[in-house]
């Protein structure tokens, strides 16, 4: 019987050996607050900039998102955050 494969050449044997290791609980909190933030930012940024269209227009409404995102930029690249420092260490 011809098989498609050789079942005998040496690569079929091979055992992959995984590395998986779990998460830390630092990790876990970190990624639990990411989702968290992101959730907020998704769930609560267009009804608030809906409200404040209503009354104010589009063009306050689009001032108001740019200085918003501009002020979250800035606090993100400002030097001296903890999150950088502790980003910034060695491994190990």
């Amino acid at each position: 019987m011809n098989l498609p494969f050789d079942r005998s050449a040496p690569l079929a044997h091979v055992e992959h050996k995984h590395t998986l290791r779990s998460k830390s609980a630092a990790e876990d909190a970190e990624d639990r607050s990411t989702s968290l933030f992101i959730d907020v930012a998704f769930g609560l940024s267009p009804a608030l900039l809906g409200l404040l269209a209503g009354p104010a227009g589009y063009p306050a409404t689009f001032l108001v998102s740019s200085i918003v995102a501009a002020i979250g930029a800035t606090w993100l690249l400002l030097p001296g955050r903890a999150w950088a420092r502790s980003r910034a260490l060695p491994a190990g």
